[in-house]
């Protein structure tokens, strides 16, 4: 048996206590690590330039189709806020955050979770907030927004608070009160809050409309 076949049963047969070891080994030797890494890629840039460029050539279908595959929740428990509020999917390996315009919990892909992290990490422009659908991220009063946007045009429902609106959506089961739609959903109140001011923030005075009914 040669040794490239001896290594490749050695390590098939003994494959979680070599994981162990090389996680016990490089959080033993972390900043060691990084600073070698930092060195080699110093003194080999265009090498290393050239390796990933190729890498990204030969596994550009296997790239996309990671990057939009579900996020597992071990991966990335540990590296997101209580904005996410993560938790474990029922599927026992996926990660759930939750949106951030309607507060519904769902399961993002691995893409969308690498933005989040990079903008928390101060890393990219914008907070890249996550949504659990396109009409999400369209309503939210915050995405995308500049203060003064080129082309602005006046949203059709008035900002209320997040948490009164994330909790009107899940008492009225991210339905529509009047037909039922599940897409862009809006915190409405039932009263004027000009006419009804102090019970702005009451949920019994607030339901649940699509963007269409809301106007």
């Amino acid at each position: 048996m040669c040794i490239k076949e001896y290594s490749k049963k050695y390590y098939e047969n003994n494959k979680e206590q070599i994981k162990e070891y090389s996680k016990k080994y490089y959080e033993n030797n972390k900043e060691q690590i990084k600073e070698q890494t930092k060195e080699w890629y110093e003194n080999n840039k265009e090498h290393a330039k050239e390796y990933k460029k190729e890498y990204y050539k030969n596994n550009k279908e296997n790239k996309k189709e990671y990057h939009q595959s579900n996020a597992k929740y071990e991966t990335y428990k540990d590296k997101l806020t209580i904005d996410e509020s993560p938790r474990l999917n029922e599927d026992g390996i996926s990660l759930e955050v939750k949106c951030r315009y309607c507060g519904k919990y769902f399961i993002p892909t691995n893409m969308q979770i690498q933005n989040r992290i990079q903008a928390l990490n101060v890393a990219s422009v914008g907070e890249r907030g996550l949504y659990c659908s396109d009409g999400c991220k369209l309503e939210c009063p915050i995405f995308g927004q500049y203060k003064y946007p080129k082309g602005f045009k006046q949203v059709t429902s008035r900002e209320v608070q997040p948490e009164l609106r994330q909790m009107v959506l899940l008492r009225d089961n991210y339905e529509c009160q009047r037909c039922g739609s599940e897409l862009q959903l809006h915190c409405h109140h039932i009263y004027p809050l000009n006419e009804s001011p102090i019970n702005s923030a009451d949920m019994d005075e607030c339901e649940a409309l699509c963007k269409s009914c809301h106007k």
